[in-house]
């Protein structure tokens, strides 16, 4: 017990000596363990942030693009074709058994028209009634285009919340024709 008792001893008189020293240490312990705490706070709530997309998106999604590629240098086009068609999507759910349905997408930015009101840069984008489904998609107003419709490929519009005040702002979209 004495030689605890006279190295606390020893300790103490080192510390009222070197003061200046002994602050900056205790600060410098504080602050490594601050910012451990705050990395560790930050990478969690990263991890969640992320978690949270990945199942807003749906965790049993696969994705399969066909898009255009191109080289930086020379600007030639080195795949200038999407090549994947809808007898393609068919094949997939057909032949995989891990595959419940291929559902074909596609879009592009293209100006929309009501009137004399144009909406410049709207993606406009084709696929089947499942992908809002599969998607979780909500509809305020109207409702989305039915599998007779899928099936018949008629040219049914569902227009975002934004596109509907810019292309409407004064009369309710249901029903209306859009170039």
């Amino acid at each position: 017990m004495s030689t605890l008792l006279l190295n606390l001893v020893i300790g103490l008189k080192t510390l009222a000596i070197f003061k200046v020293r002994a602050i900056l240490a205790i600060t410098g312990v504080i602050l490594g363990t601050l910012s451990v705490v705050l990395v560790n706070n930050v990478t969690g709530s990263l991890k969640e942030k992320t978690a949270r997309e990945l199942a807003s998106l749906g965790k049993d999604i696969l994705v399969v693009r066909s898009d255009f590629t191109q080289s930086i240098r020379t600007s030639a086009i080195l795949s200038g074709t999407a090549t994947l068609t809808l007898e393609d999507a068919r094949a997939i759910q057909d032949t995989s058994p891990f595959v419940n349905e291929a559902i074909p997408y596609g879009n592009i930015p293209f100006p929309v028209r009501y009137g004399k009101t144009t909406v410049a840069g709207t993606v406009v984008a084709g696929t089947k009634r499942a992908f809002f489904d599969l998607r979780g998609y909500t509809i305020s107003t109207g409702r989305f285009f039915s599998e007779e419709e899928d099936n018949s490929l008629e040219r049914i519009a569902v227009i975002g919340s934004k596109v509907a005040q810019s292309l409407f702002p004064d009369e309710a979209p249901l029903g209306k024709f859009i170039l």
